[in-house]
Protein backbone atom coordinates (compact mmCIF):
# COMPACT_ATOMS: atom_id res chain seq x y z
CA UNK A 1 0.00 0.00 0.00
CA UNK A 2 1.33 3.71 -0.85
CA UNK A 3 1.07 6.51 1.48
CA UNK A 4 0.97 10.36 0.81
CA UNK A 5 2.74 12.48 3.46
CA UNK A 6 0.79 15.37 4.96
CA UNK A 7 1.84 17.17 8.09
CA UNK A 8 -0.58 18.54 10.62
CA UNK A 9 0.11 21.71 12.91
CA UNK A 10 -1.75 21.30 15.95
CA UNK A 11 -3.75 24.33 17.23
CA UNK A 12 -3.10 24.77 21.22
CA UNK A 13 -5.21 26.76 23.43
CA UNK A 14 -6.22 29.66 21.13
CA UNK A 15 -8.38 32.70 21.82
CA UNK A 16 -11.25 31.62 23.30
CA UNK A 17 -13.53 34.03 20.82
CA UNK A 18 -11.47 33.34 17.86
CA UNK A 19 -13.29 30.54 17.27
CA UNK A 20 -10.36 28.67 15.38
CA UNK A 21 -10.22 25.23 14.09
CA UNK A 22 -8.28 22.46 15.92
CA UNK A 23 -5.05 22.58 13.41
CA UNK A 24 -3.61 23.34 10.22
CA UNK A 25 -3.34 20.64 6.89
CA UNK A 26 -0.38 21.37 4.84
CA UNK A 27 1.54 19.16 2.52
CA UNK A 28 4.88 17.60 3.72
CA UNK A 29 8.64 18.35 2.20
CA UNK A 30 9.91 16.46 -0.18
CA UNK A 31 12.47 15.12 1.62
CA UNK A 32 13.71 15.62 5.48
CA UNK A 33 17.07 16.00 7.04
CA UNK A 34 18.04 16.03 10.43
CA UNK A 35 19.61 19.18 10.32
CA UNK A 36 17.12 21.30 8.72
CA UNK A 37 14.01 22.41 10.50
CA UNK A 38 10.57 21.47 8.56
CA UNK A 39 9.52 24.40 8.41
CA UNK A 40 12.36 25.48 6.50
CA UNK A 41 12.33 22.32 4.57
CA UNK A 42 8.63 23.23 3.04
CA UNK A 43 10.15 26.59 1.07
CA UNK A 44 11.89 24.04 -0.95
CA UNK A 45 10.49 23.14 -4.43
CA UNK A 46 8.00 19.83 -4.67
CA UNK A 47 6.30 18.52 -7.32
CA UNK A 48 2.14 19.06 -7.25
CA UNK A 49 2.33 19.66 -3.62
CA UNK A 50 -0.79 21.88 -3.53
CA UNK A 51 -2.64 19.49 -6.04
CA UNK A 52 -1.49 16.58 -4.26
CA UNK A 53 -2.51 17.89 -0.91
CA UNK A 54 -5.98 18.61 -2.71
CA UNK A 55 -6.82 15.14 -3.87
CA UNK A 56 -6.03 13.41 -1.21
CA UNK A 57 -8.32 16.14 1.01
CA UNK A 58 -10.83 14.61 -1.91
CA UNK A 59 -10.05 11.08 -1.06
CA UNK A 60 -9.70 11.44 2.61
CA UNK A 61 -12.35 14.32 3.37
CA UNK A 62 -12.19 13.02 7.68
CA UNK A 63 -8.65 14.22 7.68
CA UNK A 64 -9.62 17.64 6.92
CA UNK A 65 -12.35 18.43 9.40
CA UNK A 66 -11.70 21.19 12.30
CA UNK A 67 -8.78 22.15 9.86
CA UNK A 68 -7.20 25.43 8.05
CA UNK A 69 -5.70 24.07 4.93
CA UNK A 70 -2.64 25.58 4.05
CA UNK A 71 -2.24 26.50 0.38
CA UNK A 72 0.81 27.68 -1.76
CA UNK A 73 -1.59 29.85 -2.67
CA UNK A 74 0.43 31.75 -5.63
CA UNK A 75 0.54 28.63 -7.69
CA UNK A 76 -0.32 30.14 -11.33
CA UNK A 77 -1.85 27.15 -11.91
CA UNK A 78 -4.84 26.94 -9.06
CA UNK A 79 -8.41 28.39 -9.54
CA UNK A 80 -8.81 29.70 -6.25
CA UNK A 81 -12.82 30.54 -6.88
CA UNK A 82 -12.80 26.39 -7.53
CA UNK A 83 -10.90 25.33 -4.76
CA UNK A 84 -13.07 27.28 -2.14
CA UNK A 85 -16.01 25.87 -3.59
CA UNK A 86 -14.82 22.27 -3.55
CA UNK A 87 -13.28 22.53 0.05
CA UNK A 88 -16.49 24.49 1.05
CA UNK A 89 -18.40 21.42 -0.04
CA UNK A 90 -16.71 19.10 2.15
CA UNK A 91 -16.65 21.15 5.55
CA UNK A 92 -13.47 22.77 5.25
CA UNK A 93 -14.06 26.75 6.19
CA UNK A 94 -10.73 28.15 6.49
CA UNK A 95 -7.51 28.16 4.20
CA UNK A 96 -3.68 29.91 5.22
CA UNK A 97 -0.71 30.48 2.54
CA UNK A 98 1.61 28.12 4.22
CA UNK A 99 4.18 27.85 3.23
CA UNK A 100 4.78 31.81 2.89
CA UNK A 101 8.12 33.76 0.95
CA UNK A 102 7.40 35.83 3.66
CA UNK A 103 9.74 33.73 5.63
CA UNK A 104 12.75 34.55 3.34
CA UNK A 105 14.65 37.84 3.52
CA UNK A 106 12.82 40.92 3.14
CA UNK A 107 14.60 41.45 -0.42
CA UNK A 108 14.35 38.34 -1.07
CA UNK A 109 10.36 38.38 -1.01
CA UNK A 110 10.46 42.20 -2.96
CA UNK A 111 12.22 40.90 -6.03
CA UNK A 112 9.83 38.01 -6.16
CA UNK A 113 6.76 40.37 -5.52
CA UNK A 114 7.87 41.96 -9.02
CA UNK A 115 7.07 38.65 -10.96
CA UNK A 116 3.90 37.93 -9.17
CA UNK A 117 5.05 35.44 -6.52
CA UNK A 118 5.48 37.50 -3.12
CA UNK A 119 3.72 38.41 0.07
CA UNK A 120 1.36 40.66 -2.18
CA UNK A 121 0.17 38.41 -4.37
CA UNK A 122 -0.51 36.02 -1.20
CA UNK A 123 -2.88 38.28 0.26
CA UNK A 124 -3.96 38.96 -2.70
CA UNK A 125 -4.90 35.10 -3.35
CA UNK A 126 -6.11 35.21 0.33
CA UNK A 127 -8.64 38.07 -0.50
CA UNK A 128 -9.95 35.69 -3.60
CA UNK A 129 -10.71 32.81 -1.51
CA UNK A 130 -12.39 35.00 1.78
CA UNK A 131 -14.50 36.29 -1.17
CA UNK A 132 -15.22 33.11 -2.25
CA UNK A 133 -16.71 32.61 1.45
CA UNK A 134 -13.76 31.15 3.06
CA UNK A 135 -12.16 32.25 6.45
CA UNK A 136 -8.86 33.12 6.48
CA UNK A 137 -5.10 32.98 8.17
CA UNK A 138 -2.29 35.08 6.80
CA UNK A 139 0.73 33.24 7.44
CA UNK A 140 3.93 35.70 7.91
CA UNK A 141 7.43 36.07 8.80
CA UNK A 142 8.40 39.58 8.37
CA UNK A 143 7.60 42.52 9.88
CA UNK A 144 7.61 44.87 7.45
CA UNK A 145 4.44 42.74 5.74
CA UNK A 146 2.17 44.25 8.21
CA UNK A 147 0.72 46.90 6.02
CA UNK A 148 0.44 43.80 3.25
CA UNK A 149 -1.33 41.51 5.71
CA UNK A 150 -3.79 43.96 6.75
CA UNK A 151 -5.10 44.49 2.98
CA UNK A 152 -6.27 40.98 3.00
CA UNK A 153 -8.31 41.58 6.23
CA UNK A 154 -7.57 38.35 7.78
CA UNK A 155 -9.62 36.67 10.45
CA UNK A 156 -6.31 35.03 12.30
CA UNK A 157 -2.21 35.49 11.58
CA UNK A 158 0.59 32.88 12.02
CA UNK A 159 3.86 34.39 12.65
CA UNK A 160 6.54 31.87 11.54
CA UNK A 161 10.57 31.89 12.01
CA UNK A 162 12.43 32.92 9.37
CA UNK A 163 14.42 31.19 7.14
CA UNK A 164 17.84 33.00 8.33
CA UNK A 165 16.96 31.99 11.88
CA UNK A 166 16.10 28.57 10.70
CA UNK A 167 19.56 27.91 9.12
CA UNK A 168 21.35 26.31 11.98
CA UNK A 169 18.56 24.72 13.59
CA UNK A 170 15.11 25.18 14.98
CA UNK A 171 15.54 28.91 16.48
CA UNK A 172 14.84 29.72 20.06
CA UNK A 173 12.10 30.12 21.85
CA UNK A 174 13.19 34.12 22.72
CA UNK A 175 13.92 34.32 19.41
CA UNK A 176 10.11 33.38 18.24
CA UNK A 177 8.63 35.07 20.62
CA UNK A 178 10.53 38.69 19.85
CA UNK A 179 9.33 37.93 16.36
CA UNK A 180 5.68 37.22 17.41
CA UNK A 181 5.89 40.50 19.57
CA UNK A 182 7.03 42.91 16.91
CA UNK A 183 4.45 41.39 14.12
CA UNK A 184 1.66 42.23 16.72
CA UNK A 185 2.79 45.29 17.41
CA UNK A 186 3.08 46.00 13.77
CA UNK A 187 -0.27 44.21 13.08
CA UNK A 188 -1.67 46.48 16.07
CA UNK A 189 -0.14 50.06 14.50
CA UNK A 190 -2.47 49.48 11.12
CA UNK A 191 -5.98 48.66 13.52
CA UNK A 192 -5.74 44.65 13.46
CA UNK A 193 -7.06 43.34 16.88
CA UNK A 194 -7.68 39.62 15.89
CA UNK A 195 -5.27 36.74 17.18
CA UNK A 196 -1.86 36.56 16.26
CA UNK A 197 -0.25 33.59 16.86
CA UNK A 198 3.04 31.76 17.09
CA UNK A 199 5.26 28.80 16.79
CA UNK A 200 5.65 26.25 19.95
CA UNK A 201 7.24 23.18 20.45
CA UNK A 202 4.71 20.96 22.18
CA UNK A 203 6.74 20.64 25.41
CA UNK A 204 7.07 24.33 25.20
CA UNK A 205 3.36 24.79 24.89
CA UNK A 206 2.54 22.82 28.02
CA UNK A 207 4.35 25.08 30.22
CA UNK A 208 1.13 27.43 31.47
CA UNK A 209 3.28 30.74 31.58
CA UNK A 210 4.63 29.93 27.94
CA UNK A 211 1.32 29.09 26.00
CA UNK A 212 -0.26 31.94 28.05
CA UNK A 213 2.41 34.78 26.97
CA UNK A 214 2.26 33.51 23.27
CA UNK A 215 -1.95 34.05 23.42
CA UNK A 216 -2.51 30.94 22.17
CA UNK A 217 0.15 29.13 19.52
CA UNK A 218 0.46 26.49 17.01
CA UNK A 219 2.80 23.59 17.50
CA UNK A 220 5.42 22.34 15.12
CA UNK A 221 4.04 19.86 12.93
CA UNK A 222 3.69 16.51 12.86
CA UNK A 223 3.43 13.83 9.43
CA UNK A 224 0.28 12.39 8.59
CA UNK A 225 0.55 9.42 6.62
CA UNK A 226 -2.97 9.07 4.49
CA UNK A 227 -3.18 5.58 2.74
CA UNK A 228 -3.47 5.97 -1.21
Amino acid sequence: MNEYSLLRWEIFNPPIDAKLPLGILTFSPAFTHPNIPTEALMLLPKTQCTHGLLRTIEAHPDIAQNCIVGLFVTDPFLNLPRIARDLMNIGVQWVTNLPTISQHEEEFSTLVDDVGFGVKAEMAALIQLANAGMKTMASASNVSDAAVIISANPDAVFVLPSLRNLSAGFTSLTTRTLRLKSMREALGRHGYAGPVMGLLEREEAEKPRTSYAMGGAILRPQELHIPT
